[in-house]
């Protein structure tokens, strides 16, 4: 099933002095009740953490959802901003990249939710 918001996670590569991050492609906001995607358009295994300040996705429970991968469709349920951390595992690969406080804070983004 197509989702409302297809949100594309970018892998951007290292280079020497830097270690690479992953950065979603987010819309300027999203709305309440829409549904959200994440995908790596190189076919890597994504997942996105919302640690931070919430999260804007919850279960049939009321709980907040905190990691979601490519593999889900999901329903925004909460308005606000909620902070983001990213990880991309590529395609054969044993490792993901992404969001580490000290190595790749720029890993992650803000989702605005109205």
């Amino acid at each position: 099933m197509p989702a409302d918001f297809e949100v594309k996670v970018n892998l951007v590569e290292a280079t020497p002095g830097h270690p690479g991050h992953v950065v979603p492609v987010l819309p300027e906001f999203m709305n309440v009740h829409k549904t959200v995607h994440y995908f790596n358009p190189q076919g890597g295994a994504v997942k996105i953490e919302f640690i931070v300040d919430g999260s804007p996705f919850v279960d049939n429970n009321g709980n907040e959802i905190r990691t979601i991968t490519d593999n889900d469709v999901l329903t925004l349920m909460k308005k606000g901003s909620f902070t983001c951390h990213c990880f991309v595992t590529p395609q054969n690969a044993a490792v993901a990249i992404g969001w580490d406080d000290k190595i790749s804070p720029l890993s992650g983004g803000i989702h605005v939710v109205k």
